[in-house]
């Protein structure tokens, strides 16, 4: 589809002043942009553009302000009381959530009502998109995202009749269409597909290379070595002898080497006088950890 390119001949259509008529541009190399009726009328954009900043102000302030003010006014509360309010949330804010507040604070510089002007401005008459609007405008993308989507709620409770009908994802819920013979897009799955009758049953016996690994095991062998000679991981090893309870309550675990009390006193009685837990735990063929914590439930200190 050809795009419609749509931007102003001399002037913007800005809050202080009327600008010339529009005019369109043909252009190739995008596609075509709906544009908001309301968005193309001085009348009904000065309308949304004053509402909008109304309501920055209410919300900013905590207050409603007074009726009939104009929007001038309005843009020199914002520009001052409004942006020194936001400024003074900087102290009180955690750090991961300053950049945004600075950010709002540097691309409303010029005025709330003067960067909403030029972003209508920008999207609906030059046809621009989310990134050149972030760029020209200083904000990110998701901010320019999210000001549209508020500047068209405001203009379609202003001028239902010059816009389209919402996303029904925007409606509320008793409102929204059912959405009949709807295809949902699931992953793409990679494995070939098996027929229920065809699929793989679960083994309910245990294999003979697993009764022999159990035997081994309860022999006295680790699920690691056990591993290592037969390449089946030792989670696998361990699950499958729970599984089938082919544990013996009475395997023959592989015993630690176990330090006699006379033998642990002598080793005490070198530590206290100035040896390492390195060299009496090489003597006693145990690890520093162990040979550390028995020192320490016998109250050996060093002197």
């Amino acid at each position: 589809m050809r795009g419609v390119h749509i931007e102003r001949a001399q002037t913007s259509f800005g809050y202080q002043g009327d600008g010339d008529r529009s005019h369109i541009v043909r252009r190739e190399s995008r596609s075509a942009r709906w544009t908001s009726p309301w968005a193309m009328s001085d009348a009904k954009t000065r309308h949304v553009v004053y509402t909008y900043t109304w309501r920055y102000v209410k919300h900013t302030l905590g207050g409603t302000p007074k009726a009939g003010l104009p929007l001038a006014e309005l843009e020199k509360i914002a520009r001052t009381t409004c942006r020194e309010k936001i400024a003074s949330r900087i102290s009180r804010t955690p750090q991961a959530s300053r950049a945004g507040i600075i950010a709002h604070l540097d691309s409303s510089e010029n005025g709330v009502a003067s960067r909403v002007t030029r972003l209508i401005y920008l999207a609906y008459r030059r046809g621009l998109r989310g990134p050149d609007l972030a760029d020209e405008l200083g904000m990110s993308r998701s901010s320019v995202r999210q000001l549209l989507h508020r500047l068209n709620i405001i203009a379609r409770e202003l001028f239902p009749e010059s816009c389209a009908e919402p996303h029904h994802s925007a409606l509320p819920p008793e409102k929204r269409k059912p959405q009949q013979g709807k295809v949902h897009h699931h992953k793409k799955s990679y494995l070939p597909y098996i027929p229920p009758d065809e699929r793989i049953i679960e083994a309910v016996e245990p294999t003979p290379q697993i009764l022999e690994l159990a035997k081994l095991y309860n022999e006295g062998q680790t699920c690691h070595e056990l591993s290592k000679a037969s390449g089946i991981p030792p989670s696998t090893l361990a699950w499958s002898f729970q599984r089938f309870a082919l544990v013996d309550p009475n395997r023959k675990c592989q015993s630690r080497t176990v330090t006699q009390e006379p033998e642990m006193a002598e080793l005490a009685y070198w530590r206290r006088h100035g040896a390492t837990i390195k060299e009496l735990a090489g003597i006693a063929g145990v690890s520093e950890r162990a040979m550390g914590s028995r020192f320490k439930r016998m109250g050996v200190t060093v002197a």
